[in-house]
């Protein structure tokens, strides 16, 4: 055998060359499948991800006009309610004035002057429902009134300036 080995020995060389490059190319081709394999299952994670974020960001837009949407009719409805009770609140001044200009016109026809400070009490009472001393306490209040709807009229233009 040794005689077989030193007349042959390039050719045992060259086969065991072949075989060392017969199984590192088979190595080699089974780490690129299994790389493939991963890169595909990456890939496919990557788009369920892309989708699942793609679905949540419609939802949350969906949400955010659904609330904007229930903000703004809550926003109208205090609003109607709020010109609703001004509105009957002028109406009853309104009356009330009326009631206050029949009354002076009949104490300006009046010749008694005697009953100057029970005429000034009735008109005081005919006008704001009161007697003359809780007059400006109730002017006072009117006017914070005023001042909160002239503020919440300039709120509800900003809203609507808004864009949804």
């Amino acid at each position: 055998m040794p005689l077989f080995l030193l007349t042959n020995w390039k050719a045992i060389l060259a086969g065991a060359g072949a075989l060392a490059l017969l199984l590192s190319l088979g190595w080699m081709t089974h780490s690129r499948n299994e790389w493939r394999a991963t890169a595909k299952e990456s890939v496919a994670a990557l788009t369920l991800t892309g989708e699942r974020l793609k679905v949540a960001s419609e939802t949350a837009k969906a949400s955010a006009i659904a609330n904007v949407v229930a903000v703004k009719e809550k926003q109208e409805t205090i609003t109607k309610d709020i010109i609703n009770d001004y509105e009957s609140k002028l109406a009853a001044s309104a009356t009330a004035s009326e009631r206050l200009r029949d009354r002076a016109e009949a104490y300006s026809r009046s010749t008694s002057g005697a009953n100057l400070s029970a005429a000034r009490e009735g008109a005081c009472r005919a006008y704001a429902g009161t007697n003359c001393e809780a007059i400006p306490t109730l002017l006072t209040e009117a006017q914070k009134n005023t001042d909160q709807l002239t503020s919440l009229q300039a709120w509800q233009r900003e809203q609507e300036t808004l864009i949804y």
